[in-house]
């Protein structure tokens, strides 16, 4: 067997845009249920154990202002001369920034044995891994809460081969759905049991997949790929095809039947339903727009000061990647609490007598 301890920079992993009561009972529940894992992998045995403490401690701290350049030399200074000026001084950016970041220490047991060095990126592979499947807990069960768009992996005993891992996953985009949601009174999104999110993912087996075999597996794993880096038209393709495979739509009138079966399940309000429809409509034509050409395509520099229509066109793509995302989340949430694991649509034929 081998340990590796391996540290990760959380910086930002809870914003103010909701309630801060909510993010701490998120990571307090996180900390008690997910500090602790196992894998069973082609590689073995796999054990991580992650001491949360701090992330949880931190939560209920106010963050200080940010630091003006004058102040961040003052403090870099100050940190030189003192008793970790040794162990700080004349190391990359990189690492000072590791160091004022407060990192978080995972330790990963692998119980079988592999080449010197091999192990540790096995290793950190599996951390990553067990990373995003702890973004995914806390989100679903307390949606907004599990920000690790900056959370970054460092492991500098990986030479000469140590490259910084940042996991981009951002949670912003639950929240503005969670607001947008709210403005239109639909989808509901709520806060449920973490224990029983954890259950509910623990009991789909997907353990150590990398490709979806099954809907529900599609559809979790399109959720993620839809908050991995910043939103973007493509988003929205993601969210379709998470929604199309979690609603089972045919083929024949798409648009048509995952907006019924949407509709049905989470039981849209009779007074909103005409703008809920119109939401809907507009958050499918924009994937249709670009899907078939019609789109305007927004230049790579994405700069709009040189072009203000550069903000017009990603307002569109915001809303209806918040509109999808905020169906997403409730359909999911709605599942785990009734303890499914999809959803099957059957045709009802009936007669009328003369």
């Amino acid at each position: 067997m081998s340990i590796h301890k391996i540290t990760f920079s959380l910086l930002y992993y809870v914003s103010d845009e909701l309630n801060t009561n909510r993010a701490e009972n998120a990571w307090s529940q996180a900390e008690k249920l997910l500090s602790t894992v196992s894998y069973n992998t082609e590689h073995g045995l796999v054990d991580i154990h992650v001491d949360w403490k701090p992330a949880v401690n931190r939560i209920s701290v106010p963050p200080p202002p940010p630091l003006n350049k004058a102040q961040f030399k003052a403090f870099i200074k100050s940190r030189m001369k003192s008793d970790k000026g040794s162990a700080i001084r004349g190391l990359p950016i990189s690492q000072l920034y590791e160091i004022i970041a407060q990192p978080i220490q995972a330790i990963i047991r692998l119980h079988q044995k592999f080449e010197k060095g091999h192990a540790r990126i096995i290793a950190r592979h599996y951390l990553e891994l067990y990373l995003y499947n702890f973004f995914m807990v806390v989100n679903l069960a307390v949606p907004g809460t599990c920000n690790f768009s900056n959370t970054t992996i460092y492991d500098y005993s990986i030479k000469p081969f140590y490259y910084p891992s940042r996991m981009n996953l951002s949670c912003y985009p639950i929240e503005l759905a969670i607001i947008l949601s709210r403005q239109l009174g639909w989808p509901v999104i709520k806060d449920i049991e973490m224990g029983l999110v954890h259950s509910w993912l623990k009991s789909l087996k997907l353990e150590t997949k990398q490709v979806a075999q099954s809907r529900i597996e599609r559809v979790l794993f399109a959720l993620l790929n839809a908050l991995h880096g910043n939103t973007e038209i493509t988003h929205i393709l993601w969210l379709l095809h998470s929604l199309e495979a979690f609603y089972d739509t045919p083929v024949i009138e798409v648009v048509k039947n995952l907006r019924n079966r949407a509709f049905k399940w989470l039981s849209v309000p009779e007074n909103n339903k005409k703008a809920i429809k119109k939401e809907f409509a507009n958050f499918y034509g924009v994937r249709s727009s670009f899907v078939h050409g019609a789109f305007d395509i927004i230049h790579p520099l994405k700069n709009e000061r040189i072009d203000k229509n550069v903000d017009i066109q990603y307002d569109k793509i915001y809303r209806a990647s918040h509109f999808g995302l905020a169906m997403l989340i409730a359909s999911i949430q709605s599942l785990i609490e009734n303890n499914y694991y999809e959803l099957n649509f059957d045709e009802i034929i009936q007669g009328m007598s003369i």
